[in-house]
C-alpha cells in the first residue's frame, strides 16, 4: 500500500522515540538498515521494497547498500552503522539544511578514519558507477543527500548537500525530506532543484525590463476596431443564432489539410493509431467524412444500441460537424427527427450530477424544441397505453363503472408509480416516440472534450447506457486519449463501439468561406447583425480589407500553412490568429487599402502576417501574452539555455523519419540533452515547456507532461518554428527585446526602436550575441546546426534591408 505524506510524518515521529533508545549502541550496518533505514525508506518515504529497492548489489567499486529505482536507477544510499556519528559543527544546527560538501568533508580532518569523507566518497563512487543522480549517506538517524550530476563544468565535490542532523530534524523538516527523497521527489530530481535554489542565479536582464509600460496595448484606428468586431463575430461564428444559416454559408467539410501544411503530413496517417495500438479491443476507426460527404453509416443512422464515437482533438470542428449532420445531411428526415443535444461544455460541475443533468436537459429539449411535454396527461397515457390497458383488466380495474372515483384514484396511483424511476420512465417515453410515433431520436453529447478526463469517462458510460437501453441513436464527441484511458481502465472493456475520426478541414477553404460570408453581410446579401448603438462600421473600407485578406489566403499559401501548422490543426486557434492579425495596430491597414484602391493586387506577405499574430494588440512582442513562443527565453544564469528549446526540437526532428511514428523515448531525448552539457533538470524542464507550448506532443496526446509520458514527438507547430519562424527576421526582431542578454555591449545594441533600418541593426546585434554564446558551447553542434539557423536569419535580415532600400529609392 502506498504511503501518504501524513502517514510518513506519523511514522517518522514514532521512529524518533525508537532511535533515542538505540543511538548510543554500537549497532552494525545490517541492523541499522533493518531497523531504521528500511523503516525510513519503506514506511516513511513510500519506496516499495519489492519493486523499487535493491540491496547488496555488487558494483565495480564495492557493494551497493541500496539502489532506488522508479523504474530506472535514480538514487543510491550508503548505510553506516548506528554507532558512527557524523560529527557536524554546531552552526549547522539551525534552519538551514544546505551546506557545501567541501565544508562538510573538512570537518573530519582530525578523524583518522575520515568517517564522513570516506562515506561521502564511497557513496558518490557507487552513484557515478551506476549513473544515479542522487546519493544519500545515512547512519540511520542522520542523512546527507547530494547531487552527483550538478551540471556541466561542475564536480559534485564542489556542490552542496542537504544535511539532516537527527531524526528530530527530519521530523521538523519533513516537508523538505519528503519532497526530495520520496519516490516522486527522486523521480523528478527535486533534490537538484532544491540545492539549486538561491544558487541557480538570476537570469540576465531583458531590454523589456527597462521599457516603461512595456505591456501596454497598441493604439488602433477605427478600421482595425471594426475588423476585430467583425472578425470575432463572423470568423468565430458567434453571431449565428440561426445555426442552419451558419451551416449553409460557413461549413467546410473535414478532411485533408492543405497540401502545403506540415500538419497534413502527420495528422491523418498516424494521428490516432499509435495511441490505440497497445489497447485491447481497439475500435474500428473510420474517417467521418469521405469525398462524397459524411460517411454513409452516419447519414443512414444504422447500428443502434451502440454509441457512435466521434474522435477528434480540441478545436477540429466536432460540434460544427454534428450540426451539419443533423441540419443539412438529415434534412429529408427532418419531420421525423428529434435531436437532443447535451452541451457538457460547462455543466454539470460534478461527475455525480451528470445523470440528473442529462435527464432534466432531455425533458427541457423535448418541450422547448419539439413541444413534447412529458408531464402532460394525454402524452403520458399514450406512453403507457399498454400498461393502462392491462390495469383495466386487473382487480383494481373492476372498479370502473362500480366506483368510478375509486377507479380513477387507483389508475392515477398506478400511472404515478410507473414514473417513479425516471430512467425507466425515459425508456418508456423513447419507446413510445420511436415505435408509436415513428420518430428517429438522436441524443448527442457535445463539448465533452472540454471537460476533464473523469467527466469524459462518465459521459461515455452514460452514452453507452442510453444507447443500449433507450432504443435511440447516441453520438458522443471525445478526445482519443480519454477513449483509450477508459478502455484501458476497464470501464469500457465490455463495449465495442464504432469510432469515426474528425480531422480538420483545409484552412484555406475554411477562411475563404468565412470571409465570403462576412462580405455578404457587408453588401446586404446576408443580414448584418445589430452591433450596438455606439458601433458605426466603415462598411466600404472594411469590405475592401476583407477582399484583400481573401485574396491573400488564396494566393499566398505560406500564411495559410502558418495558421494550420502553428494551430496544430485546431481551426479554432487558426481563426483566432486571423482575428489577431486583423486587429493588430502594427499592420498598416490604411496603406493596404490605399494600394487596393489604386488597383494594386496586394497580397499579405508571410512576415507581415506573422508580425501581426505575434504582436496582437500589444505595443511590443510579449512572450507571456503572445500565441507565439519565444524559444530563446529562459530563467537562469546559464545562458546556454538560450538554445535548449531549439535543441529539443532538433533532436525530435531527426527522429521524425524513424519508426514509431516519429516518437522518441523521453529518456533518450533527455540523455541526448545531458550528453551535450545540460543538466538533467534542464533537460526535463525544457521537454515539459515544449509540450506545454505544443511544439512537441506526448504519446497520449495529453497536452501536458504527465507521469506516464514515455515518448514525445515534434508537432507541426514545432516543425514550423524550427524550419521557418526561427529562421526569419520578423521573429528574431520581435523576440530580441524579450530575451535575457548577459553581455553588456550586446544589451546596449538591442534597443527600443521603430524604424526598419534600426530594427535591422537590432536584429543583427541580437543574432551576433546568440552566435557568441553558441561559440562558447562547442557541443551544441552535435544536436543543433546553429550555424545553419544563424545563416538563414542573416539572409532574411539582408532581404528586409534590401527591400527597405528599394522602397526608399522609389520614393
Amino acid at each position: 500500500m502506498a504511503t501518504s505524506y501524513d502517514e510518513g510524518f506519523e511514522r517518522i515521529s514514532r521512529l524518533c522515540d525508537e532511535v533515542a533508545a538505540s543511538k548510543d549502541l554500537d549497532i552494525n550496518e545490517d541492523t541499522t538498515r533493518l531497523r531504521f533505514i528500511d523503516t525510513v525508506l519503506f514506511e516513511c518515504l513510500d519506496w516499495n521494497k519489492f519493486t523499487q529497492v535493491g540491496t547488496e548489489e555488487h558494483v565495480e567499486t564495492g557493494i551497493l547498500d541500496y539502489s532506488l529505482r522508479a523504474p530506472e536507477l535514480l538514487a543510491v544510499l550508503e548505510a553506516k552503522k548506528m554507532g558512527i556519528s557524523f560529527k557536524l559543527p554546531a552552526d549547522l544546527k539551525n534552519d538551514k539544511l544546505k551546506r557545501s560538501i567541501a565544508a562538510i568533508k573538512s570537518l573530519d580532518k582530525k578523524d583518522k578514519d575520515k568517517t564522513i569523507s570516506a562515506a561521502i566518497d564511497q557513496c558518490a563512487s557507487y552513484a557515478l558507477d551506476r549513473g544515479a543522480p542522487t546519493a544519500v549517506v545515512s547512519n540511520g538517524w542522520q542523512f546527507i543527500a547530494f547531487d552527483t550530476q550538478p551540471g556541466p563544468g561542475r564536480s559534485w565535490r564542489d556542490g552542496d548537500a542537504l544535511v539532516f542532523l537527527s531524526l528530530e530534524q527530519v521530523r521538523d523538516e519533513f516537508p523538505v525530506f519528503w519532497e526530495v527523497l520520496s519516490v516522486e521527489g527522486v523521480r523528478q530530481n527535486l533534490l537538484q532543484r532544491k540545492l539549486a535554489e538561491g544558487d541557480r542565479g538570476s537570469p540576465c536582464p531583458k531590454r523589456s525590463s527597462i521599457i516603461a509600460n512595456f505591456n501596454r496595448a497598441k493604439n488602433r484606428n477605427n478600421l482595425q476596431a471594426d475588423l476585430q468586431i467583425l472578425g470575432d463575430l463572423v470568423l468565430g461564428g458567434r453571431i449565428f443564432e440561426d445555426r442552419k444559416l451558419f451551416q449553409e454559408n460557413c461549413y467546410c467539410a473535414s478532411g485533408a489539410l492543405s497540401q502545403f501544411s506540415r500538419a497534413s503530413r502527420t495528422y491523418l496517417e498516424d494521428r490516432y493509431p499509435e495511441i490505440f495500438q497497445a489497447t485491447a479491443g481497439t475500435p474500428s476507426l473510420t474517417p467521418a467524412t469521405t469525398r462524397k460527404g459524411p460517411e454513409s453509416a452516419l447519414v443512414n443512422l444504422t447500428n443502434i444500441r451502440k454509441p457512435i464515437i466521434l474522435l477528434g482533438e480540441v478545436g477540429v470542428g466536432k460540434t460544427t460537424f454534428l450540426e451539419h449532420l443533423f441540419m443539412i445531411e438529415w434534412q429529408d428526415k427532418s419531420e421525423d427527427l428529434i435531436v437532443l443535444r447535451m452541451d457538457l461544455g460547462d455543466k454539470p460541475s460534478r461527475v455525480a450530477d451528470l445523470p440528473s443533468m442529462v435527464n432534466s436537459e432531455i425533458e427541457r429539449e423535448l418541450l422547448e424544441s419539439y413541444d413534447i411535454d412529458i408531464q402532460e396527461n394525454g402524452f403520458l397515457r399514450g406512453v403507457y397505453h399498454g400498461e393502462l390497458a392491462r390495469f383495466r383488466k386487473s382487480p383494481s380495474g373492476a372498479l370502473a363503472g362500480v366506483d368510478d372515483a375509486a377507479y380513477h384514484r387507483a389508475e392515477l396511483d398506478y400511472l404515478l408509480k410507473l414514473q417513479a424511476s425516471f430512467d425507466e420512465h425515459l425508456k418508456a417515453i423513447f419507446k413510445h416516440l420511436v415505435r408509436g410515433r415513428r420518430k428517429i431520436v438522436v441524443l448527442i453529447f457535445d463539448n465533452v472534450d472540454q471537460r476533464d478526463a473523469d467527466m469524459q469517462k462518465a459521459a461515455f458510460i452514460q452514452a453507452q447506457v442510453a444507447a443500449s437501453t433507450w432504443d435511440i441513436f447516441v453520438m458522443l464527441a471525445l478526445r482519443p486519449k480519454t477513449f483509450v484511458e477508459s478502455k484501458a481502465a476497464g470501464a469500457l472493456s465490455g463495449y465495442h463501439p464504432r469510432a469515426f475520426t474528425i480531422s480538420p478541414p483545409r484552412f484555406d477553404l475554411l477562411i475563404d468561406k468565412r470571409l465570403e460570408t462576412a462580405l455578404k453581410m457587408l453588401d446586404g446579401t446576408l443580414p448584418l447583425p445589430v452591433l450596438g448603438a455606439n458601433v458605426r462600421m466603415q462598411v466600404h473600407e472594411t469590405a475592401n480589407y476583407l477582399r484583400m485578406l481573401r485574396r491573400s489566403f488564396a494566393h499566398n499559401q505560406a500564411i495559410a500553412s502558418f495558421c494550420e501548422d502553428i494551430s496544430g490543426g485546431s481551426m479554432r486557434l487558426a481563426l483566432d490568429y486571423v482575428v489577431g492579425f486583423m486587429s493588430c495596430g502594427h499592420v498598416d491597414a490604411k496603406k493596404i487599402l490605399t494600394l487596393w484602391a489604386e488597383g494594386e493586387t496586394y497580397v499579405i506577405p508571410y512576415h507581415e502576417f506573422v508580425r501581426g499574430v505575434m504582436y496582437g494588440d500589444r505595443e511590443y512582442y510579449t512572450g507571456s501574452e503572445s500565441p507565439i513562443l519565444n524559444v530563446y527565453d529562459y530563467n537562469s544564469s546559464d545562458r546556454r539555455e538560450l538554445f535548449v528549446v531549439l535543441v529539443v526540437m532538433s533532436i525530435l526532428a531527426k527522429a521524425a523519419d524513424a519508426d514509431n511514428a516519429g516518437f522518441l523515448a523521453v529518456d533518450v531525448c533527455s540523455a541526448r540533452l545531458t550528453a551535450i552539457g545540460y543538466s538533467r533538470d534542464q533537460a526535463r524542464n525544457s521537454i515539459v515547456r515544449c509540450v506545454q507550448a505544443r511544439l512537441i506532443e506526448d504519446n497520449l496526446k495529453t497536452g501536458q507532461f504527465a507521469v506516464d509520458t514515455s515518448h514525445v514527438r515534434l508537432t507541426s507547430a514545432g516543425s514550423h518554428y524550427l524550419d521557418h519562424l526561427t529562421r526569419s527576421f520578423v521573429y528574431t526582431d520581435a523576440v530580441s527585446i524579450d530575451t535575457p542578454i548577459c553581455d553588456v555591449e550586446a544589451f546596449k545594441l538591442v534597443k527600443d526602436v521603430r524604424m526598419l533600418d534600426e530594427r535591422v541593426a537590432r536584429s543583427r546585434a541580437f543574432l551576433s550575441y546568440l552566435d557568441s554564446v553558441a561559440r562558447e558551447f562547442p557541443k551544441l553542434s552535435q544536436e543543433l546546426n546553429w550555424q545553419d539557423v544563424s545563416s538563414a536569419v542573416r539572409g532574411d535580415i539582408q532581404r528586409a534591408e534590401d527591400s527597405s532600400s528599394r522602397r526608399s529609392h522609389v520614393r
